[in-house]
């Protein structure tokens, strides 16, 4: 009861300060301090990068300050991107807003940690040495020693865990289990106010996700002042009509999707849709940002103090750029022509005129102000009719519409932004890989208008008749682009793959290096049959490899990074054929002491060869002969002058047993002088043989060496 009554004290002494402060606030507001002033939105210009620019607008008085309420994760990019200008004279001052500290660096600083989720251990453990009083079936007070778990098996191996608490009380220690324990309470009642202070944080993290930010501007009488920002906003969408009869031209009818999943109602808004990827990020500029130090110990502890670095005197100081980003208009504070970022995109202030352009300050040279377009008044077919200008931002693209719009939060609409004939025809698309058997219905659509069609969904009706759907990727004024929306089945195309062919093409030496170029053909036959009553022009597609050169037709009537198109004209209730042909030249390098003796001979009796090749292939082939014949010599005198010197061995080992009178030991000497005079002769040989054939060689070596012909 007495935790109770000293909450409700509390919560009473927060209402009175509470109470006071608005009323100090308000009375502030209401003499000396500044006014609230609403600023509503003007403008929004959405692109398709998922990010929106905002505009407002409105008029202050004296000195003002306006509230705006934004979700937190919209700070970020309100930090990062936020323009404002106070005309008339008057100055903006500061923009203030909660600031954001993390909630983990703010949970440290509590006694009791619950960065984590602690169990009723963890928080008694942190309080050890703090009085408690435990209630259950005996209730108990002392001071926190220490922690034991106790185990139990149970049946079938089981375990049960519980912590025991160690307290010393006046009677002595006494153990506790936790897990029986009905009521725990602190004893010290600023740890008591503590836990339930950190507990209050964590509530108020999760809850809040609104943040005001007070824009202050000081001044005298009524004056004009601009707010602008970047906001994350859903991508906006684009959807096509395709409109198709005989005897008419094609008619294109293209809407905007946006959405409004503000919290705001946009009421007669001037919008912006702009196409296009502009680089957009995010940085947490809201979570305040803590540097990762490093420790440091006392100098009596380190083996190494950090170093300081003195400057280097002898650098020159680089002069200040003067007039960067700041220029000045009557006495305005405004950001000056070509200011932060000089060229490309942004949403610049100053200069002159709107300084919501991209020409004067932030960023660029080109408006993205609808005032400052050449009006375009679309073409209107039936009921529909375009209400956006369009004008190029640069490498962007923008629809400007025309009519204000208004549109509550949560909700979305969609706006005409196209409405215009077009040009084209229709053809048919034949792809294997995409249906085997019939060609796809298509469309040629060629962008007559000025506008640049963004990608998007392509409902066709044809006659009147809704025919398929298609889906079409950026086009910019006059190019082209195939859509596909349904299946020919009138249509039929079959297709054939020829055998492979493959030949010699030709052959070269080049200093010892024989090179043959090998010709490889494959071939494609389609056959293409057209039940209907009109006739059709197909475009057969066929991946193509940058390898393989097309040969027939010699060449493809369109080219795509990985496709060859050609046009098949086939008459109505007729039949057409269309045979494609590639070919691969392949060329092999081979060192000419690698050609085999069956190969030299195909090149010399082929028709490929040059009569000039065919004279070298021939000395090379004779060469070659007269360094083998001279080899083969020398290894037939070795071979002899080996078998002799074996024979000479059997006969002294037979001389050893024998009586030196014997006339078979005679014979055995004689024989030996004989075999002897043959070696000498056969090694006298073998010196000359050994000659040719290094001479032979160096001829074959040196031919090779510097042949090249044709």
């Amino acid at each position: 009861m007495d935790h109770v009554r000293r909450t409700i004290r509390f919560a009473i002494c927060v209402l009175i300060a509470s109470a006071a402060l608005n009323g100090t606030r308000d009375s502030l507001l209401a003499d000396d301090g500044p006014r609230e002033a609403e600023l509503p939105i003007k403008r929004i210009v959405m692109y398709t990068s998922g990010v929106g620019f905002f505009e407002r607008g409105g008029k202050v008085q004296d000195d003002a300050a306006i509230e705006l309420r934004f979700g937190t994760r919209d700070i970020n990019d309100l930090l990062k991107s936020l323009v404002l200008e106070d005309l008339d004279g008057g100055q903006v001052t500061t923009v203030t807003y909660n600031a954001q500290n993390p909630i983990v660096e703010t949970l440290k600083t509590f006694s009791i940690d619950l960065t984590y989720s602690p169990s009723l251990a963890d928080l008694l453990r942190q309080v050890r040495g703090e009085r408690v009083r435990i209630s259950g079936p005996n209730s108990v007070e002392g001071r926190i020693l220490g922690f034991e778990e106790h185990r139990q098996i149970g049946e079938q191996g089981s375990v049960a865990t519980w912590e025991v608490l160690t307290l010393v009380t006046d009677d002595g220690l006494r153990s506790v289990r936790l897990d029986i324990a009905q009521d725990v309470r602190l004893l010290d009642d600023k740890l008591n106010a503590e836990l339930n202070e950190a507990l209050a944080l964590l509530t108020q993290a999760r809850a809040t996700d609104k943040k005001t930010v007070t824009l202050r501007c000081t001044g005298k009488g009524e004056r004009r002042l601009r707010v602008g920002y970047v906001q994350e906003t859903p991508v906006w969408k684009t959807s096509y009509r395709l409109l198709l009869r005989d005897q008419e031209k094609p008619f294109l009818q293209g809407w905007a999707i946006v959405e409004n999943t503000s919290d705001h109602d946009w009421k007669d808004v001037k919008l912006n849709l702009v196409s296009g990827r502009p680089i957009s990020f995010i940085m947490d500029l809201y979570q305040p940002l803590f540097a990762l130090r490093p420790t440091v110990q006392p100098e009596s502890f380190a083996g190494l103090r950090p170093q300081r670095h003195g400057q280097d005197l002898m650098a020159p100081v680089p002069p200040i750029q003067q007039g960067a980003g700041r220029g000045k208009r009557g006495g305005e504070a405004a950001f000056g022509a070509g200011g932060i970022g000089g060229g490309g995109y942004g949403y610049g202030m100053g200069g002159g005129g709107n300084p919501f352009q991209t020409g004067g300050g932030l960023g660029g040279a080109n408006s993205i102000n609808s005032s400052d377009d050449d009006e375009r008044h679309a073409k209107v077919r039936g009921t529909g009719q375009s209400v956006a200008n369009a004008g190029e931002v640069g490498e962007l693209f923008r629809y400007a519409i025309t009519t204000p719009v208004t549109l509550a939060r949560q909700q979305s609409a969609m706006l005409p932004i196209v409405n215009e004939a077009i040009g084209g025809e229709k053809v048919g698309i034949y792809n294997s890989a995409t249906e085997a058997r019939h060609p796809l219905t298509a469309f040629r659509l060629k962008n007559a208008t000025t506008l640049h069609l963004m990608q998007g969904p392509i409902s066709v009706f044809d006659a009147g008749e809704y025919a398929g759907d298609a889906q079409i990727a950026d086009i910019a004024p006059g190019a082209e682009r195939l859509i596909s929306y349904a299946l020919d089945l009138d249509t039929e195309v079959t297709s054939t793959a020829g055998p492979p062919v493959q030949s010699l093409a030709s052959i070269s030496i080049a200093k010892g290096v024989l090179s043959i170029v090998e010709k490889h053909e494959r071939s494609t036959h389609y056959r293409l049959k057209n039940s209907g009553g009109a006739a059709k022009t197909i475009l057969v597609e066929q991946p193509f490899d940058t390898a393989w050169k097309l040969t027939t037709p010699k060449e493809p009537s369109e080219k795509t990074r990985s496709l060859y198109r050609f046009a098949v004209d086939v008459p109505a209730r007729g039949a057409a054929d269309l045979v494609v042909t590639e070919t691969h030249e392949p060329v092999k390098t081979l060192a000419l002491g690698d050609l085999g003796d069956e190969s030299l001979s195909l090149y010399l009796t082929g028709s490929i060869a040059s009569d000039a090749l065919k004279a070298a292939l021939k000395t090379l082939r004779e060469l070659r002969a007269e360094q083998a014949s001279t080899s083969q010599k020398s290894t037939d005198v070795r071979t002899q002058v080996a078998d002799i010197e074996t024979e000479q061995t059997r006969i002294r080992d037979n001389m050893r047993s024998l009586d030196k009178s014997s006339d078979l030991y005679a014979r055995y000497v004689k024989k030996l002088g004989e075999q002897e005079d043959t070696i000498e002769t056969l090694r006298s040989d073998l010196a000359n043989l050994r000659e040719a054939e290094t001479a032979a060689t160096k001829a074959l070596s040196d031919f090779v060496a510097t042949l090249s012909v044709d």
